[in-house]
């Protein structure tokens, strides 16, 4: 079991450190890989995917059942099940709510602009949503 755990934390390494050379940046060590776990806490620490505070003996189980069933959004940082990612990019890309908020951004509310901008974020194409009524794409109704 130990054996394992260590040939895990090794993979996930060499893992990061392949990602971190195929992006051009610098490979993260050991000690800095470590310190992104270490909480403030005593006797927990942060798991990297989740950034949820668990215990850190339960560090290493966590981690595997973290990584294997939960994903960080790409755009916005919500972390997800693995199984509703689809539903969470369906839902920011649906044009029906996209036309509600852009209707939203007349007059002083900027919660629509700020939700447009999510939305196209999240890989909404604006200028291929128009509105029913007048045939005016979301870029001039906002």
């Amino acid at each position: 079991n130990a054996a394992l755990r260590w040939r895990i934390r090794e993979l996930e390494r060499t893992n990061q450190e392949l990602t971190a050379a195929a992006a051009g940046q610098c490979p993260a060590t050991s000690s800095q890989a470590q310190a992104v776990a270490a909480s403030p806490s005593e006797g927990n620490a942060t798991c990297p995917n989740c950034s949820r505070e668990v215990p850190a003996a339960n560090l290493d189980a966590h981690i595997i059942h973290c990584e294997r069933n939960f994903r960080p959004c790409a755009v916005c940082g919500e972390v997800l099940s693995s199984k509703e990612v689809e539903l969470h990019v369906s839902s920011w890309t649906d044009p029906a709510a996209a036309l509600v908020a852009a209707r939203s951004c007349e007059g002083e509310q900027s919660d629509g602009l700020q939700l447009l901008r999510c939305m196209r974020a999240h890989g909404l194409r604006l200028e291929d949503v128009a509105c029913p009524e007048s045939g005016e794409t979301l870029l001039h109704i906002a």
